[in-house]
């Protein structure tokens, strides 16, 4: 009796052991479950994202709020603290507004979108022709197709490199530093533009030293070459405008945008108030499209300026408006009004770039050497210091906003003036020196023929 009791508690001992077994292996399973959810998708505190596990790495994934819209970000790495660390990097930037999304935009999509949407129609078309053509001469060809966000300040160097030493794509020719200069300034509108816009996160073209400018001396007649010049155009009509252009130090676009209006015989005072300038027009693929003439804004608010009517300017105009009256079949100055001041033969408006190919070709063919249409600026400007006229007053003739540009000039002044010592200095070892040495007379205690006079020792 007492063995089955105890074969029965046995059995009975050996079942709620075999139950709580499983149940215990049940609670296993399921904490095993449990983890193994937690590992995959950790949740993090709120605005910290979350991580979850992906094959053999980690992915994080945080939102972030750009310019008013939310946008959530992600980010890998197979260590964990990696993620986290980079979570909490692009939470901090996204914070101080200096996160930038990832872009795959490349450099001429960017250099294409920037001048249409800040140039276009905020600078004239003159200086945006400019723009145009360094960005598709120079910098396209170069670095167009590669994308916005992986270029670095070796790239920006490399093209200034080609451009000076002549291994440009589109060019073997070694470019003046001017143009690598205003290709540089390009670049570097263009990606501050990219910063403001969060494609960028700094400006990698101000790495990179800019070139400098040489400060090439201005060229000038000499006085015996201004006389030959104004010799062999005295008599010739529409030669009148280089003539103009010497007396007066207008630049080439002012002479061309010039009306009769502008022309005051009474107070002999030559007005400048705009230019007329020859330039390309571009669609917005950056494709040219035709070249226009239009009247342009003078260069700065001091190129708008009266220039008085100096080294005969006041004849020559006046000896010109008459043959101007009798080429035109004008028969009353009133008619004038309103009109060009230079035309050319068949009647039109004269541009800039028409007078500088009038001239060289003349002068080549003439056998004169080669004078270039601002050339008779400088010369103009070279005059007017040796007649004596202080730099300040040369500033105002010339339209320059800075006397930076007008102090090159006075190099030349210097110059000059060395070359008018050295005929004093001939003058002297001529004349004096080799002046036959005379008798010295005696009187009164003194010698007298010499240049110092000394008394006479007894």
């Amino acid at each position: 009796m007492y063995n089955n009791k105890y074969k029965y508690i046995l059995t009975l001992l050996k079942h709620i052991y075999e139950v709580i077994l499983v149940s215990k292996e049940k609670n296993d399973i399921k904490e095993k479950k449990s983890k193994k959810k937690l590992g995959d998708v950790k949740r993090r505190n709120k605005g910290e994202g979350s991580i979850r596990k992906k094959g053999n790495s980690y992915e994080g994934r945080v939102t972030i709020e750009i310019d008013g819209i939310k946008k959530q970000v992600s980010v890998s790495d197979k260590d964990k603290r990696v993620v986290i660390q980079k979570m909490a990097q692009i939470k901090n930037e996204s914070e101080n507004n200096s996160y930038i999304l990832s872009n795959n935009i490349t450099v001429e999509e960017w250099l294409k979108k920037w001048i249409n949407t800040y140039k276009r129609g905020v600078v004239n078309n003159n200086t945006l022709s400019s723009y145009i053509i360094a960005i598709t001469k120079y910098i396209v060809p170069e670095i167009g197709k590669y994308e916005l966000q992986k270029i670095q300040p070796i790239h920006i160097q490399q093209i200034l490199t080609k451009m000076k030493t002549g291994q440009c794509k589109t060019t073997k020719k070694q470019l003046a530093p001017k143009t690598i200069k205003d290709t540089y300034c390009v670049l570097n509108m263009a990606f501050e533009a990219a910063i403001k816009n969060n494609l960028l996160k700094s400006n990698c073209v101000q790495k990179v030293d800019p070139p400098k400018l040489r400060v090439k001396e201005p060229e000038i007649m000499s006085r015996e070459e201004q006389r030959e010049f104004e010799n062999l155009l005295a008599h010739k009509y529409e030669f009148t405008v280089y003539l103009f252009l010497l007396k007066t130090g207008e630049r080439a676009s002012e002479a061309a945008g010039s009306d009769w209006d502008d022309i005051d015989f009474k107070n002999r005072i030559v007005m400048v108030r705009n230019g007329l300038v020859c330039t390309a027009l571009f669609t917005e693929e950056l494709k040219r499209q035709k070249n226009t003439v239009e009247e342009s804004d003078l260069k700065t608010e001091s190129s708008v300026r009266k220039i008085p009517m100096l080294f005969g300017a006041y004849e020559l105009l006046k000896k010109y408006r008459e043959e101007y009256m009798k080429v035109n079949n004008i028969k009353s100055i009133a008619e004038l009004k309103g009109k060009p001041l230079f035309l050319t033969s068949k009647g039109n408006r004269i541009k800039a770039d028409f007078l500088w190919t009038k001239l060289s070709r003349y002068l080549k063919q003439i056998g004169f050497r080669h004078i270039g249409v601002h050339q008779l600026r400088h010369t103009f400007a070279t005059r007017c210091l040796e007649a004596g006229i202080s730099v300040k007053y040369l500033q105002k003739l010339l339209g320059h906003s800075t006397s930076r540009m007008t102090d090159r000039y006075t190099h030349l002044l210097i110059e000059f003036e060395k070359e008018e010592n050295k005929k004093i200095e001939e003058f002297y070892k001529n004349n004096i020196l080799k002046e036959e040495k005379k008798t010295p007379i005696i009187y009164k205690g003194k010698i007298k023929g010499k240049i110092r006079i000394i008394r006479k020792i007894a």
